[in-house]
């Protein structure tokens, strides 16, 4: 892509086999055929109107509306395989390839609609536009004082240049990022799949407000469960070390080493009233319980004076109590419990959580239904990690196999 008169390199680092020789140079212009099917609106019939989302985010269906529900009557009818470009958020990724889901829907005036010709896969083009080169092209092409309301000019954009390959060698590129994309996709539904069965797992599992038991019991497990107050399954440890790995308490994560977090480390340099913490007890953070804020530590270490830490009696699980004390319902009633005058100062200290009534069922049923969860994240957090380093993959074809 030539920039400002710059000698652009004619040759991406990487090349599919077979294919040698420079990338040509050619302007905008020359490469689309500009797509104009206006549409006269009548007021009672149904239309369904379509935007391109920031950020690369694809093409998507706004709803179904009447004609004279349509604010702006300017419209074009839509084809699959159309390349739209939003005039007023292009500078933020707003562009994509109408799906073949939305063919014969209908887009505004406010939007370019393009076609590749003859020497353009409009595919190849919707790959290039997720690239910083053209982020850049298109904000070059645009005008105004505001970055949230620049527009874009089409006859400038037009004017500029890009390098393309041949056709061929466009549809092998194209061919190669779609698998990418469509196994990235394919992992994402997984994952939907099991953050949904998790969900699922939360609200059956675990007792809703006012009852005892669950809805759902693992395994062949029946017997009662057992009602007590928080207190009598764990107590308050206020040890004190200086020595010792700073842990920190997060609402999603749990415990976790401090120096995992990311973030810059604040506490001060005379630990000596930090608060002991040992494998298997369970933190909070007081301020933040009515959030979710606790954990189950996996290490020794220490913590800030201002989380809270309790030792849990052999009666129960750790895994258990620890998901429990995230179940929403529990979480809820941390929230009525927790003293202060506004969410910024709501505190929960032990006095006040022993006082909680919970139930429980016995260690085996405790165990398999922390099994359950464990099962589940582990999935999740192999999904995630593969969804992760597949888009680490594209991130190097696109940095290498193009220009």
């Amino acid at each position: 892509m030539s920039l400002n008169n710059e000698s652009p390199k004619m040759t991406p680092a990487v090349r599919a086999a077979g294919f040698t020789g420079d990338w040509e140079q050619r302007k905008l212009s020359g490469l689309f055929e500009t797509q104009s099917r206006p549409i006269n609106m009548e007021a009672n019939s149904e239309y369904e109107l379509v935007t391109v989302k920031r950020r690369n985010g694809g093409v998507v269906s706004r709803g179904k509306f009447k004609g004279n529900e349509v604010l702006v009557k300017s419209q074009f009818e839509l084809r699959s395989g159309d390349f739209l470009i939003s005039k007023r958020q292009v500078v933020h990724g707003a562009t994509g390839i109408v799906p073949r889901s939305l063919d014969g829907a209908i887009v505004s005036n406010e939007y370019l609609v393009l076609r590749g010709n003859s020497m353009l896969n409009t595919d190849f083009f919707r790959i290039l536009s997720e690239r910083p080169q053209m982020y850049l092209l298109y904000f070059l092409s645009s005008y105004g004082i505001d970055i949230e309301k620049l527009v874009f000019n089409v006859r400038m954009w037009m004017n500029k240049e890009i390098l393309i390959p041949s056709l061929n060698e466009q549809l092998k590129n194209c061919t190669l990022i779609q698998k990418l994309d469509d196994t990235v996709i394919s992992h994402q539904h997984k994952l939907s799949g099991l953050q949904q069965a998790r969900s699922w797992a939360e609200q059956n599992l675990f007792p809703t407000s006012n009852k005892i038991t669950p809805k759902v019991r693992v395994d062949e497990f029946d017997g009662a469960w057992t009602s007590t107050n928080i207190g009598d399954i764990c107590k308050e440890i206020k040890d004190r070390s200086a020595n010792g790995e700073l842990l920190s308490v997060t609402r999603h994560n749990g415990v976790v080493r401090f120096s995992e977090t990311g973030r810059k480390d604040n506490s001060s340099n005379d630990k000596s009233n930090y608060k002991w913490v040992s494998k298997g007890d369970l933190v909070y953070n007081s301020m933040r319980m009515w959030q979710g804020a606790s954990g189950l530590s996996k290490y020794d270490g220490i913590v800030s004076p201002a989380y809270t830490v309790v030792k849990l009696e052999p009666t129960v699980d750790g895994n258990f109590i620890s998901l429990l004390f995230k179940n929403d319902p529990l979480v809820f009633i941390f929230r009525r419990h927790s003293k202060g005058l506004t969410s910024d100062t709501w505190n929960l200290k032990y006095p006040e959580l022993s006082k909680i009534r919970i139930s429980y069922p016995s260690l085996a049923e405790q165990q398999a239904i922390a099994k359950v969860f464990t099962t589940i994240d582990a999935r999740i957090k192999s999904e995630q990690q593969l969804i992760a380093d597949l888009q680490e993959v594209k991130r190097w074809a696109l940095d290498n196999m193009f220009v």
